[in-house]
This record gives C-alpha cells, structure tokens and sequence, in this order.
C-alpha cells in the first residue's frame, strides 16, 4: 500500500510538472504570435515606404524628362535661331563666298582656330614682321605704327607695279583732304592694329617676364596722336591709300581670325581637369550628369561658332568694300567714293553692332536658362541621393524584421521541440496509469478475497458458537472447559475485533483509492485537453510562420526588383 501511495503521490508530481510545461508551451506561443505580429507590421511599415519610394522615383523621372525636354527645346531654338541668323544676314553672300572658295581649290577651308599664327603660315601683311624686331621696339618703347607703315610701303611698292592703269591716280589733291582721309582711315584700322599689338605684348609679357603690358584701349588711344603724323608723312598718294586700305582691311580680318583662337586651355589640361572631376564624381554619378551638359567644350564651339560668323561677316564686308571701291574709282573721284564708303561702313558695322549685341543678348539669355536647368537637375540629383540614402534605411530595417522572422522561427521550433517532449511525457505518464489501473485490480482482487475471508470467519464464528451452545450444555459437564472455552472466546473475540478494524481500514483505503483514481481521471482529461489545445495552437502558430516565411520571400523579391528598377533608372541617368 505505501508503494502504492508513493506511486500515486509520484504520478501527481509528474502531472503538475506536465501541466506547468504545458503553460509554458503556450507562453511561448503567445510570445511567438506577438513576434509574428510585430514582424507583420514592419513588413506592412517596409511595403508602405516601398511605395513612397516608387512614388518619388517616379515624380524625380517625370521632372527629368520634363528638365530634359526643356533643354532640348532650348538647343532646338538656339540652333533655329542661329540658323535664322545666317540665312537672314549671310544667305546672297554666303553662296558668293562659296563660290569663290569652290573656285580656288587650293585654298583649303579652316575652322576659327586654325587661324592663329601657330597653325598657319601666312597672315597678311603682319607676318612679314619679324618677331624679333618687335619684341626689340616694344623693349626701346617706340611705336609700332611707324614698323607697320615701313612694312606697308615695301608691300605697296610689290603690289603697285601689279595695279591696272585705271587705279592711278593723281596726287594733285589738297593737303587738308589727305589729311581728313588719312584720319579717318586710320580711325577705321587703328583698332586691328590696337589688338595685333595686344597679342604681342601679352606674347612677349609671357616669354620674358620681366614686363606687363595691359589690355585697357585707351593708354594706345593716346599713341594714336603721334601715329597720325606718321600717317600723314608717309601716305603720299590716293593710291597709296587704297593699298593701305585694302592692306589693312586684311589685318583686321586677320586679327579677327586671331581672335578665333580659343583662350582656354591645351586639350591635355582641358582632359585632366575632366579626368579629376569624374574622379570627384564617381561616388555621386547625378553630378557629372549634370556638369556635362553644361562643360566648357560646348561654351567652347559656341565661341567657335560665333568667331566663324564674325569672320564671314568680315569676310564678305571687305569683299563689298573692295568691289565697291573699284568700281566707284573707276566712276568718280576718290574722295567721294571714300566718304562714301565711310558712311556706308559706319552705318553697316552700327547695323551688324546692333545685330551682334542682340545675339549676345539672347546668348547670355539661354546661358542663365542653362544654368537654371543646371540647377534643377542638381536638385534633382540631390533628391535622388536621399530617395536612395531611404532605401538603404528600408533595406536595413527590412534586414532586422528578417532576423527578427528568423528569430521567432526558432522559437517556434523551440516550441514544438517542447510539445514533442511533452507528448513523449504524456505518453509515459498514460503507461504509468495503465501500470496503476492495474494496481488498482490487484488491490481490488485483494479486497475480495479478504471478504471471503471473513466470511469464512464468519462462518467459523457461527460454528463457534454452536460449539459454544454445545459447550454450554456441556458446561455442567465440566468448569475447567468453560474456562477454555472462554479464554478462545476471548481470543476469537479479539481477532473479531482486529478483523473488523481490518475491515474498516480496507472500506477506507478503498473508498480514498476510488476517489484518488476518480481525481485523476479529472487531471488526466484536463491535460488531454490542453494537449489538444496546444497541438492546435502550435498547428495554427506553424500555419502563420509559413504564410509569414511566404510574405517575406515576396516581399523579397519586390525587394530585388526595386533594386534592380533603381539600378536601370541610374543607368539611364547616367546614359542621358
């Protein structure tokens, strides 16, 4: 019986054991669905944000297309207007022009900045200058005009044995209208020559560096008051004066097409400084998008472009100045026909200012446009780098609610690790009642035959107590076998007595075992329910963890995709 009592006290611990186990499981599954929860919500939070970072690449895509069709359409009326330019201004010239050059096939067509002195091997009537003889009067400080006019009257005595008969004239004509034609000439021309000497001075400032020259016109208008007295004593006829004219007309076209020379620097330190800023550039490629729409090489062919129609222009008014004044000397007189020529000169270059400072004008307006199109996309640039600076917070965060999945995955194998223990132990503990419902049996099987047992006491007892009658009738047969007779009925009397406490203590153990075994029935049906109860949570727990491990390789792949939507979206700036 203690065996039994240490059995089912055993039995009991194992059980609240069972049921405390069973409590924690379902902790655990709580636990584990408030995981799954909170992870859901990030995945939602993460998606939200997904979305407002597709919205925003597609807003900054929409205002780059339109950035970009704005500056197409501003290349499409700069290129309109400059084609407007040269049809209005140089299209019955320009075919003369074209003519004459397709009719000399030796004379090879240039752009602006094969003109200058490096490139080329003949410019007019300064190259016959030495350089040497230059640099050595602007170091004694006397006046290049009197250099000039020595040169211009070598060339006028080459060229005038060339001139037809018709274009001598007479020098009879008074002083004062030499001197007013000389005046004025030298007003036109003095501004080439002003600029030639700039050059010069900037050259030799360069290569000597002991002198600085600056390029301000008005310390060489000064000069023009002495130079003007050199003018009138060298220039000693009309024709002489033509010469010059025309002489000069082709040194200020020539220093014109100096100026076609672009000031800027070598095309290897141009590739350097590009070389350098795409090395800033490589962490951030919006930026060189944005700076090489707007680099110095197109300023750079637009200056191109404008020297080239300078140089037409130039072009084409010495080629009507030289016509004109053939003809007009072949008419009349060449006072006339230069004062004529000086009005129409006058008229046509305030004309051509005029027209020039428009068209700057305009230039220095769609440069501003530019540049505010510059900025634009800069500040597109910039949004697009923080859109991308919130992506990577989203991929972090989207990084920690994965491990926070995984996480609570592991629980979830960590609970059902438990729930297989506990069925194990649920298990063991059903062998154990079958090994105590067994006991039981016995105990039963005991109990009865203690009832036959006592009946067979009881029967005994009867048949004591006939003997007892028998004893009693006989009693007067002999007092020494009524003293026996009672002593065995005090013994029989005394083991009747133990016999029914027996009893009693059996109805007692029984009635405790029926009600030990009734209770736990009762805590064997309560932990098969909560078994049940947990297998089901821990089911419906495993259904949410896979629809959660789908969820997030969806989410995943929407992950990739944006990426790789990003990543084509880059390239396709950087492209543009």
């Amino acid at each position: 019986m203690d065996a039994i009592k240490k059995k089912m006290q055993a039995m009991k611990l194992e059980k609240d054991n069972a049921l405390d186990r069973a409590l924690l499981c379902e902790q655990q599954a709580r636990d584990a669905n408030t995981r799954a929860e909170k992870a859901e919500e990030e995945a939602r939070t993460l998606q939200k944000k997904i979305q407002t970072i597709e919205n925003d690449l597609d807003q900054t895509q929409e205002q780059e297309t339109l950035v970009n069709g704005k500056l197409e359409e501003k290349e499409k009326a700069l290129q309109n207007i400059e084609k407007k330019y040269v049809i209005k201004k140089f299209s019955p010239n320009g075919i003369n022009t074209m003519t004459e050059r397709s009719a000399h096939p030796t004379n090879k067509s240039r752009r602006g900045h094969q003109y200058h002195p490096k490139n080329i091997g003949s410019r007019g009537t300064c190259r016959n200058v030495p350089t040497s003889e230059i640099i050595e009067a602007l170091r004694e400080g006397r006046n290049l005009e009197s250099l000039f006019i020595q040169h211009h009257q070598s060339q006028h005595e080459n060229i005038q044995s060339d001139l037809p008969s018709d274009l001598t004239l007479s020098t009879s004509s008074d002083a004062s209208s030499q001197s007013d034609q000389t005046t004025t000439f030298h007003n036109l021309d003095f501004n080439s020559r002003e600029e030639f000497q700039e050059n010069i001075s900037e050259e030799i400032s360069i290569s000597s560096n002991t002198q600085k020259y600056s390029k301000s016109s008005e310390p060489k208008r000064k000069r023009s008051k002495g130079s003007q007295n050199d003018v009138l004593r060298v220039v000693q006829s009309t024709s002489n004066e033509i010469l010059n004219n025309i002489n000069e007309d082709d040194d200020a076209e020539m220093v014109e097409l100096a100026k076609l020379r672009c000031t800027s620097e070598r095309t290897e330190v141009i590739a350097e400084r590009e070389h350098r800023r795409q090395k800033k550039c490589a962490d951030y490629p919006g930026l060189a998008f944005g700076r090489s729409i707007f680099s110095s090489d197109s300023m750079m062919k637009f200056n191109i472009i404008r020297n080239e129609l300078q140089n037409i222009m130039n072009n084409q008014l010495r080629r009507k100045k030289v016509s004109t004044m053939t003809t007009n000397l072949q008419q009349g007189t060449l006072l006339d026909v230069l004062k004529k020529k000086m009005r129409q000169t006058k008229e046509e270059m305030e004309r051509y200012k005029d027209e020039c400072e428009e068209f700057n004008r305009k230039y220095q307006l769609e440069a501003m446009r530019r540049e505010e199109a510059e900025s634009e996309v800069a500040a597109l640039n910039r949004r697009i780098q923080l859109l991308e600076e919130d992506l990577e917070r989203s991929e972090e965060r989207l990084a920690s609610a994965t491990a926070k999945l995984s996480e609570a995955s592991a629980a979830a194998d960590e609970s059902e690790r438990a729930r297989k223990v506990l069925e194990n132990r649920s298990l063991a503990d059903e062998e154990r009642m079958d090994a105590l419902e067994n006991q039981l049996k016995e105990a039963r099987f005991l109990a009865e035959e203690a009832d036959k047992k006592y009946d067979e006491v009881a029967r005994k007892l009867a048949m004591v107590e006939a003997d007892l009658e028998r004893a009693e009738e006989r009693a007067e047969a002999g007092e020494a076998k009524i003293v026996e007779l009672e002593e065995e009925l005090r013994v029989v009397g005394n083991n009747l007595k133990s016999l029914e406490v027996s009893e009693e203590k059996a109805t007692q153990r029984e009635e405790t075992f029926e009600g030990q075994v009734r209770i736990l029935e009762g805590h064997l049906k309560e932990a098969e329910a909560r078994a049940e109860f947990a297998e089901r949570s821990v089911q419906k727990l495993q259904k949410e963890v896979d629809r959660l491990e789908d969820e997030l390789l969806n989410e995943r792949a929407r992950n990739k995709m944006l990426q790789e939507e990003m990543e084509a979206t880059l390239h396709d700036i950087q492209n543009m």
